[in-house]
């Protein structure tokens, strides 16, 4: 199964596409490349942050049923590479992690980033990009969690760098070459080329 608890000093994690990382408080950084894909992160001040890489609005685009490609929390124990790579598997598994650990989700801070219409396709609101915004707008307004920033859409991928011990989110835009930080009302701050 592809969920990484960081308990060491290592600086930078890694999050590859169906996978979530748990950072507790220790500071750490945490880079991942997005284009269609998204990256959710809640954070939960003073006491650690969960991110997701998902590539996929929902299980019918595999070959896996979500049930059969989520892991525990979903029912099933499943433990194939790429184990959360449905939206709506990872932010589920996201949020039962969440509950366990006896946390409300008022106190959550999100963070929605990716979902670029990379592949063209006959109208943007069918690009997978797209597709996979909505699904995690359904989820989390199902769930009456609030949105706190975001960056989504375009046409181009961004790498992110996300900062745990203060919840700062870096991203380069992939069109431009530029690297921003992006601010609590979801505008972006220019850092340099």
């Amino acid at each position: 199964m592809d969920i990484k608890f960081d308990k060491s000093h290592q600086q930078i994690i890694t999050l590859n596409i169906g996978e979530v990382v748990v950072v507790e408080k220790e500071a750490k950084v945490v880079w991942t490349v997005l284009g269609s894909c998204i990256s959710l992160i809640m954070h939960i001040p003073n006491k650690f942050s969960i991110i997701s890489h998902a590539q996929l609005p929902h299980s019918h685009h595999t070959k896996y049923s979500c049930k059969e490609s989520c892991p525990e929390p979903c029912g099933r124990h499943f433990s194939e590479k790429n184990s959360l790579r449905n939206v709506p598997c990872s932010i589920d598994y996201m949020l039962d992690y969440i509950k366990k650990r006896n946390i409300y989700l008022n106190e959550i801070e999100v963070t929605l980033l990716g979902g670029a219409s990379i592949f063209k396709m006959v109208n943007d609101n069918e690009s997978i990009g797209r597709l996979n915004i909505n699904s995690a707008l359904k989820i989390l307004e199902k769930n009456n969690i609030k949105i706190n920033r975001r960056y989504v859409g375009g046409m181009q991928g961004i790498s992110i760098w996300y900062y745990n011990s203060s919840n700062r989110v870096e991203i380069l835009r992939h069109e431009d070459q530029k690297k921003y930080e992006l601010l609590n009302d979801s505008s972006l701050n220019y850092l340099s080329r």
